[in-house]
Formats: structure tokens, C-alpha cells, sequence
């Protein structure tokens, strides 16, 4: 989850699932009286729920890279916790200040602390001591042909569909076929997203977002079009070894980014953040970490 409760709900086919839900009448009823609140961590699980899920996950990707004779440490959930937080913040910048420096932080910020931080200390440490053709062997070894998508990047996004390596065979272990599929939705993301007020929002946010330039319905939409377009640009390169037109595309499209980000900045804390917020009580009982 980012750190201001906005969950990524991705476009698309996620919108699909949500409207088969609804046609199935699958975890769609309301929060009323007499239900059973959700788990309001990652994947609709309780705190305790995702602390045991989460550390036997990192113990089966140690046991993973041990059989293919690498070195990991398992991480404890205060070091998965930390990165997960990572998403979107530097040290020293306010969450504004961020934006205006970094946006998204996704192209904009091409050596990506959160994948160090998803190692860990530890684990980092013993990668950095390795050759450069060991490196390229641990990573291909411990998340496949995405080496961007660290076990708690996936958990925090909510979105385990890029994970290759000891890591996607760890998230089977611990996650239902559905939790693994790129269309899933968090339940209690099923009921806030569909709340009539959030609707209400999401409407002053897209009219909010045309007036500064933007056409975006969601918060959401405007990051995934700025991370399919990065995608485009650089695909499984290194950002360092672009060629010159390549690089030109990106630096315009940094640029981009940070103007988007800061209009998006503001009319999400301005129009959604605040009903989502209440809304979020409402369904959980208490609002995400």
C-alpha cells in the first residue's frame, strides 16, 4: 500500500473483475451492521495474518536460493514492512516535496531504492559482494526476467503477476491462484472503489485533473500511463545505456511526469483522499496501514 492509503487499483482488467463481481454479487455487501469486518492490510488480511504470510514467504525463497546455490537471507517483517513503505518517499523529502522532485518516481528515479531496500541489508550486501556475471545469475535466479519486482514491491502493490524466480515459486506457496493473477482486486478495495461517494470524488478529481491539462478518471490511470510509456521506452534496458533518442524520450517524459504527478498530487488530496478516508473506516473499521 503507498503511504497515503491509495491503494493501486489497476485499470483495465481490473475494472472487468470489478463488474463481474458485481454481476456475481461476490464480496460486494455493504459494510452495514452485523458484517464481519475485512482484514485491512494487503489483500484483505489482518495485520497478523499478513506477518505470517509474509516471513514464510521469505523463508521459502531462502530455502529456494539455497538449492540453487545462492545465498539469502530471510527477511523479517520490520525489513519487508520498511521497503514496502520506501514506495514513493526519499529521505529528508515531504510526500509534496517528493513530487515535485521525483513524481511518480517512476521514471524519474531509474535506480529504484525500493529493489535494494526488498532485498535487505543483509541480502544486498551479499549481491554487491558477488561478480557482475554472479549478480546477473542471483537475480535471474531470485525474481526471474523482472528483476524490479521484489517480493515486497508485489505484496505492497497487491499485484504478484510480475514475480519470476525463487520469488514467484515462494508467493505460490503462500497465495491463492486468484491473489496471484494481475486482475485480482483486494475485497475491501471492491467495496471502497464502489462506494457512490468515492464515485462522487473520482468525478471532481478527472474534472479536476482536465482543468490542470490531464485527462486521468483515477489516480491510478494517470501512473499506469506514465509506467506504460516508460516501459516503452526502455523496456529491459538499463535507463544508463539508452541510446541518444532514447534518452531525449525520456528525459521529456520525466518532465511529463513530474507535472502530472503534481496535478495529480493535488486534486487526489483535495477530492479522494478525504472521502476514502472515511470510507475506508467504514469498511474496515479502521484505515489501512
Amino acid at each position: 500500500m503507498t503511504g497515503n492509503n491509495t491503494r493501486r487499483l489497476r485499470v483495465g482488467s481490473a475494472l472487468v473483475a470489478i463488474v463481474s463481481a458485481l454481476a456475481l454479487g461476490v464480496g460486494m455487501a455493504p459494510a452495514g451492521a452485523g458484517s464481519q469486518p475485512l482484514g485491512s492490510e494487503e489483500f484483505g488480511l489482518t495485520f497478523k495474518q499478513l506477518v505470517k504470510k509474509a516471513e514464510a514467504v521469505e523463508d521459502h525463497i531462502a530455502a529456494c536460493m539455497d538449492k540453487a546455490g545462492f545465498e539469502y537471507v530471510a527477511n523479517d517483517f520490520d525489513s519487508i514492512r520498511r521497503a514496502m513503505n520506501a514506495d514513493k518517499t526519499a529521505p529528508g523529502l515531504s510526500e509534496s516535496e517528493y513530487r515535485r522532485e521525483f513524481g511518480f518516481g517512476i521514471s524519474t528515479q531509474v535506480n529504484k531504492p525500493i529493489v535494494r531496500l526488498g532485498l535487505g541489508e543483509e541480502n544486498a550486501n551479499i549481491r554487491d559482494a558477488l561478480s557482475p556475471s554472479d549478480q546477473v545469475a542471483y537475480d535471474r535466479t531470485l525474481l526471474g526476467e523482472d528483476t524490479e519486482a521484489v517480493f515486497a514491491n508485489a505484496l505492497e502493490t497487491e499485484d504478484f503477476s510480475r514475480t519470476g524466480g525463487c520469488t514467484r515459486k515462494a508467493v505460490k506457496q503462500e497465495f491463492t491462484r486468484k491473489e496471484l493473477s494481475a486482475s485480482y482486486i483486494n475485497p475491501g478495495d471492491q467495496r471502497v472503489e464502489q462506494d457512490q461517494r468515492v464515485k462522487n470524488a473520482l468525478e471532481k478529481y478527472a474534472k479536476c485533473m482536465s482543468n490542470g491539462g490531464f485527462e486521468y478518471a483515477t489516480p491510478d490511470e494517470a501512473e499506469d500511463d506514465i509506467s506504460t510509456q516508460y516501459e516503452a521506452i526502455v523496456g529491459n534496458q538499463d535507463p544508463a545505456t539508452l541510446d541518444a533518442a532514447a534518452a531525449a524520450r525520456l528525459a521529456e517524459l520525466q518532465g511529463i511526469e513530474r507535472q502530472v504527478a503534481a496535478v495529480n498530487f493535488r486534486c487526489e488530496t483535495k477530492f479522494v483522499e478525504p472521502v476514502k478516508e472515511k470510507v475506508e473506516k467504514e469498511v474496515y473499521g479502521r484505515l489501512p496501514r
